[in-house]
């Protein structure tokens, strides 16, 4: 078997190498520190873990002349060390060498904290003395400036904020109280403590409402609103009732949501909400309102009804929304065309809705369009064969509607003819390798090779998040595609994958590819976690690279990644479904970080996937029901009669779910093309 594409990166004390084993050229090497000067630090870094601090400085002394590379860490280790030893004053002799010679430091934050805390030990400060003298108005000024740069060390501002309080800066505290309360964060109710009803303004309610709901919070935001609403002037009640609708929409109440838009005066949301209510009577009468008054907005929510009217079988009421729309609202051409051609084209009326995908390709030249032509072309004919020209190889393809073309089936509502879902590796079928990076160690420049050898340090260390920061961050300041390429298989053997893809992506449009030129398809379709995505795959008899393919496109491989919804880990698992199906698979999940692990995750999503595809016989249509659940999957099969499986993915009603699964069979597709061609 070819090699493909996972370059090993071999994290040991030895100096740092990629081997190149499809030329035999001899392995890459950095000059690195030798075992001893490692050894010195390592053995420090022990020796403070367990307080021995006289014995960890030695190490560290030795580890600060021997290892240049890592000094800032080195001496922010000798500052903690001395600090531990009451030697403050060498401790401060350290920091102020770290953070004069190393601005750009990785431990750059650490060490600012350490030295507040230095000063304020020295100054005596703490937020129940109300002493002020020149060693702490040093210490506030650091603190001041030290909140300036990290406003997200929420902690070290309340700190401040407290201390403020008590030396008489009354106001600078209070504005820094309301910042902390306004924000989501475990300070937020300390912070309302220490103000009084009247600092809080109708803004600052606002803002903490807004907050809220970024963070989900929708109950709480929902609560302080209507607090807010009770005490209110009447020329405030508009913005409190929006903020208001908005939170509940959110929670899905959406009648309340409806009534509060409509009492903040925006009749937009107000239709919005009663559309998804399903309280179309209602809705009618702001939306003709809205087209009354010009607005345009109006155009999307004719758009939406009228592709519900159509999937309640009224052909003649939609067709004539979609004129009104066209007529009125020109800039929805596009979008009310193509709803006349898919109205006709699902009510079996192919010759009108080839006519107008002909008349819309023409317009707006789309691979869409040319499918559906083709489709309605069959649809007249009844040819259910496929020319040799059709079955081209998806990873040439640039659109979904290629890719359907190589999954149509006719005989069946499946599109499993792609590949097959049973599909069990071979016991000798082993993770393909990757190919060379297309460029050489000793051509990186100096900054990059000093940052992989950091990089190599914190690994030994036991520093992984560490280790990868310094990646990041170096990855950041490079615009050479090949070095860039070279960091993220770097990134991606220390397991984070999704930085890699992020960082690699700047330059997939440029980025040449095959022919011995810069591959980073292997980043971008990564085979991550590979022993335990093989084995879950066999015991659920799922094709691997369909686990890859969905965990890609839900979490782009962040075990620690958590959706709007509330949707946990590697493949997105929502709490409630781990727990249940934790019933059938003996898990023993106790909390939402166990669901979190990586072997516990892919399980449940595996067992998960593996279900709906015996349950709705199509992969298309069980990618489907894990975006959107089983239930509301089953009632839009039942309500659908769709004779096949395109059909079904085009008249999803959700964006959102009808994009995840055409992203999630593109993604299958490019893994099947990159694996079968090693």
């Amino acid at each position: 078997m070819k090699k493909l594409f996972t370059l090993i990166f071999i994290l040991v004390i030895f100096p740092l190498a990629y081997a190149d084993e499809l030329d035999g050229k001899r392995p890459l090497q950095v000059s690195v520190a030798s075992v001893d000067s490692l050894t010195n630090l390592k053995r420090g870094k022990e020796l403070f873990d367990k307080a021995e601090y006289t014995e960890a400085l030695e190490r560290f002394k030795s580890a600060y002349e021997e290892i240049p590379v890592i000094r800032d860490f080195t001496l922010l280790m000798m500052a903690k060390a001395y600090n531990r030893t009451a030697r403050f004053g060498e401790s401060g002799d350290a920091l102020r060498e770290l953070l004069g010679t190393y601005p750009d430091s990785l431990f750059m934050q650490r060490a600012r904290v350490l030295q507040i805390n230095s000063l304020m030990h020295a100054a005596e400060i703490t937020p129940r003395e109300k002493r002020f003298s020149e060693k702490s108005a040093a210490a506030l000024k650091h603190m001041e400036s030290y909140v300036t740069d990290y406003p997200e060390d929420v902690e070290m501002t309340f700190f401040l904020a407290q201390l403020m309080k008590k030396l008489g800066k009354v106001q600078n505290a209070k504005k820094l109280f309301i910042g902390i309360y306004t924000g989501v964060s475990p300070y937020s109710e300390s912070a309302f403590q220490e103000l009084q009803p009247a600092d809080i303004t109708l803004d600052d309610i606002l803002v903490k409402a807004s907050n809220l709901i970024k963070a989900f919070e929708h109950k709480k935001a929902e609560s302080l609103i209507r607090k807010a609403l009770q005490k209110a002037d009447a020329g405030q009640e508009d913005e409190l009732y929006r903020k208001l609708g908005l939170a509940l929409f959110k929670q899905k109440k959406y009648r309340e949501a409806a009534d509060a838009f409509l009492k903040g005066g925006d009749l937009y949301d107000s239709a919005r909400s009663l559309y998804r209510a399903e309280n179309f009577t209602a809705f009618n009468e702001i939306l003709s309102q809205l087209i009354s008054m010009e607005d345009t907005r109006a155009g999307a929510l004719l758009l939406a009804y009228a592709s519900t009217k159509r999937r309640e079988g009224k052909k003649d009421e939609t067709l004539n929304i979609y004129a009104g729309l066209r007529k009125n609202f020109p800039r929805y051409g596009e979008e009310a065309l193509w709803g006349v051609a898919w109205t006709y084209y699902r009510a079996g009326n192919y010759n009108e809705a080839s006519e107008i995908l002909t008349e819309l390709n023409d317009r707006y030249p789309n691979p869409r369009y040319r499918y559906w032509k083709q489709e309605s072309n069959r649809g007249k004919s009844s040819d259910t064969a496929f020319s040799e020209k059709q079955k081209q190889d998806p990873i040439s393809q640039k659109d979904f509607y290629s890719l359907l073309t190589l999954m149509r089936d006719p005989d069946q509502f499946s599109g499993r003819s792609i590949r097959r879902i049973a599909y069990t590796p071979t016991p000798d079928q082993t993770v393909p390798m990757s190919r060379q990076a297309s460029i050489k160690f000793e051509e990186l420049t100096p900054e990059i090779r000093s940052s992989l050898e950091r990089f190599r340090i914190l690994v030994e260390l036991d520093m992984r998040e560490d280790a990868i920061s310094e990646l990041v961050r170096i990855s950041n300041r490079v615009s050479r595609p090949d070095a860039l390429v070279y960091l993220c298989h770097i990134l991606q053997n220390a397991g984070d994958y999704k930085r890699a893809i992020s960082l690699v992506s700047r330059f997939t449009e440029h980025a040449p590819q095959g022919n011995g030129q810069m591959n980073i398809y292997d980043i971008l379709y990564p085979i991550a976690y590979w022993p335990t995505v093989r084995e879950i795959s066999q015991h659920n008899m799922l094709d691997p690279l369909l686990l890859l393919s969905v965990m890609r496109e839900e979490s782009r491989f962040d075990p620690r990644a958590r959706s709007v919804a509330g949707a946990l880990g590697l493949m997105q698992i929502m709490p409630h479904t781990a727990r249940n199906l934790d019933r059938r698979l003996n898990l023993d999940i106790s909390d939402d970080a166990a669901i979190c692990d990586v072997r516990t995750n892919i399980t449940i999503g595996g067992y998960y996937l593996n279900s709906l595809l015996k349950e709705f016989g199509s992969l298309p249509v069980a990618l489907a029901a894990y975006n959107a659940g089983h239930d509301t999957v089953r009632e839009w099969i039942k309500k659908g009669n769709y004779r096949s499986f395109d059909e079904f993915i085009e008249d999803i009603p959700y964006d959102e779910t009808r994009n995840y699964v055409k992203r999630v069979l593109l993604t299958y597709a490019t893994y099947m093309n990159l694996w079968d061609k090693q």
